[in-house]
């Protein structure tokens, strides 16, 4: 009978936060208030930003908070979170 084989499988290795999981993480622990109050705040900034500055502008943050990824071409807002999200 040939010897059992042992399957391990490597540890999983936590994904890296994206930037604008890193941002909440950083408005929460500064604000003292809970990473989905974080988020409502800065979805609350990026609408702002979003509907005042000049697109190229808005698209270079957005690009930044995806960690590099062009940005949404969606009406020229962030789609970052749900609109549920932002309901609340």
């Amino acid at each position: 009978m040939p010897p059992a084989l042992s399957c391990t499988a490597p540890p999983l290795r936590q994904p890296e936060p994206s930037p604008v999981d890193q941002l909440i993480d950083l408005v929460a622990r500064r604000a003292g208030i809970t990473p989905a109050q974080a988020r409502l705040a800065v979805l609350a900034v990026l609408d702002f930003l979003t509907a005042g500055l000049p697109s190229p502008v808005v698209g270079r943050i957005h690009e930044l908070l995806r960690g590099g990824a062009a940005p949404s071409a969606q009406n020229g807002r962030h789609d970052i979170g749900t609109p549920d999200d932002r309901a609340h």
